[in-house]
């Protein structure tokens, strides 16, 4: 179950549910809206209604995202703060050195556990998410 989010602009936003295995899939490229952020949402919140969570989620993203706006960022925020406590585990598969700067800060902030990959682990984030 896969939805691409391209609202007019460069930005794409692709949520992939994986249902038999409780995962959701982030994958950011461009200049994210605050309407990606709204869109990832309705995504997700029908599957959490009947799941009642996820194991995790995993975040695609090569470099650090650039949002269109503040109004944008703040959607980004939002998105987190609603949907943090449905996740157990959060992985962060990106080539940016950032994410593995404020992935502690983050996690003290979260519910859910966060470890960082490489961007060509991919498959080894996936497998993580799944370990008990």
């Amino acid at each position: 179950m896969s939805t691409v989010l391209s609202l007019g602009h460069k930005a794409v936003l692709n949520v992939t549910l994986q249902p038999n295995y409780g995962i959701a899939i982030f994958e950011m490229e461009g200049r994210l809206s605050a309407a990606d952020f709204d869109h990832a949402a309705h995504k997700l919140d029908p599957y959490i209604g009947h799941a009642g969570g996820l194991k995790g989620a995993v975040i695609c993203v090569e470099r650090w995202p650039i949002w269109e706006s503040f109004f944008a960022f703040s959607g980004h925020l939002h998105l987190i703060r609603t949907h943090h406590q449905y996740f157990d585990k959060v992985a962060v598969v990106s080539n940016s050195i950032s994410f593995k700067l404020v992935a502690p800060i983050y996690g003290a902030s979260i519910n859910a556990r966060i470890k960082c990959f490489s961007f060509d682990a991919l498959e080894q984030s996936k497998l993580w998410v799944l370990m008990d």
